[in-house]
């Protein structure tokens, strides 16, 4: 239905949030990253699992170099090993299931906020991502904002991010995340 016409199963217009049991309870991130998947390969078992695989082969990178640049070298191998082989880290990434996008979300936005101390655009990048949390799982409508106030206050208090790239921030995480919690 989303590839197709942009609606949900129920014709909800670009739906922010599944309405699934009488109630809106499916998030629906990981349903948009699957259409150019199903367009490509159809409603196979590898098109719907194949933005999960990417997502997590994506994190391998990314914990190798976060764990770098926060521990050295020989610690980001070690974590890199041990994420590599991780039940939890395999089954995830083998899954199809929509709320198990957030934990690879939320890491690779933390990252990019990690970057931002240095780079404005990794800091921007990191809002947009911040802003897709509670369309990959609900509950991160509620944790995201403690996440960002807390950092926004630890990186104006240390000097790292001028008061104005906060305030571009949170437009640009507003203006991805304000459709869901308009919701």
């Amino acid at each position: 239905c989303l590839l197709e016409g942009g609606v949900d199963q129920l014709g909800t217009n670009w739906p922010t949030y599944f309405e699934a049991w009488g109630f809106a309870q499916m998030s629906t991130l990981y349903s948009w990253l699957m259409i150019p998947f199903v367009s490509l390969l159809g409603t196979t078992k590898l098109a719907l699992r194949l933005p999960m695989l990417i997502m997590g082969l994506i994190m391998l990178p990314v914990i190798w170099d976060f764990a770098r640049r926060m521990l050295g070298k020989g610690l980001a191998l070690l974590a890199l090993f041990v994420v590599a082989i991780s039940p939890w880290h395999i089954v995830h990434c083998r899954w199809a299931v929509e709320s198990n996008l957030l934990p690879h979300l939320l890491m690779l936005a933390c990252y990019l906020l990690y970057l931002g101390r240095s780079n404005r655009w990794a800091l921007y990048g990191s809002m947009i991502l911040f802003g897709l949390a509670p369309y990959a799982y609900g509950l991160a409508c509620f944790s995201v904002p403690v996440i960002l106030l807390s950092m926004a206050v630890y990186y104006v208090a240390r000097r790292k991010v001028a008061i104005a790239d906060v305030l571009v921030c949170v437009v640009i995480f507003l203006g991805i995340s304000g459709p869901f919690y308009y919701t």
